[in-house]
């Protein structure tokens, strides 16, 4: 059955969703959890769900974005999802692990600066975890309230950096670049001059961060 289908507000399809966030294990019970949480439903009942899946792997890592949707009233979760950002045993080199990862750090920067705790375990994250989630960590830490200067360096040590076959690092990079820009002069005057990278690809993500269009 297709969740997304269901209707929170539907007596019958609230009974469903409370079934699935009670019982599943994996992403059923996670998109049961943001379909009640966001209809302002059973949100006891989601929290203490979200807790539950929190220790179970993989289902821990699926439950990320629906903490990230949450955003600052998930702070809770912080401490777990410190520890899965650091969880070795599924980031290096793994696909699986580092798209985890990114929803991990995703979730951590959603959240703002209740999840300043989150801090030293990004700005790690942001220079020598897996180069995708690298922008993404970067990102969540200027959100939580991270050192500007070191979190823009770090971007610029991604976009820079020789991409391999398939590489969408440094496109993630400057996309997080133009965001911070939206707030941050230093990182705008950076993201102006990557209008002239000499890397063709970098300068096309310039331009599409940037919304140029000619």
């Amino acid at each position: 059955m297709a969740l997304v289908q269901i209707d929170p507000a539907d007596e019958v399809g609230e009974r469903q969703l409370l079934w699935f966030l009670q019982r599943g294990n994996g992403m059923e019970a996670a998109d049961a959890a943001r379909a009640l949480w966001t209809a302002g439903r059973h949100r006891s009942e989601v929290e203490a769900a979200l807790r539950r899946l929190l220790v179970l792997r993989p289902a821990a890592h699926e439950v990320a974005p629906v903490l990230g949707a949450i955003g600052p009233d998930a702070a809770w979760a912080v401490p777990r999802l410190i520890a899965l950002l650091c969880d070795r045993e599924m980031r290096d080199g793994h696909q699986i692990g580092w798209g985890s990862h990114m929803d991990v750090a995703r979730a951590l920067g959603r959240m703002g600066p209740s999840a300043k705790a989150a801090l030293p375990s990004l700005q790690s994250a942001m220079v020598d975890h897996h180069r995708r989630v690298r922008p993404v960590a970067a990102l969540a830490a200027y959100r939580i309230g991270g050192d500007p200067v070191a979190i823009i360096r770090a971007l610029v040590a991604v976009i820079d950096a020789e991409p391999g076959p398939g590489d969408w690092a440094p496109r993630d990079a400057v996309r997080a670049l133009a965001e911070i820009a939206t707030t941050n002069a230093a990182a705008g005057k950076v993201l102006e001059e990557m209008k002239s990278h000499p890397r063709v690809a970098v300068r096309l993500a310039v331009r599409e961060a940037l919304g140029v269009t000619r």
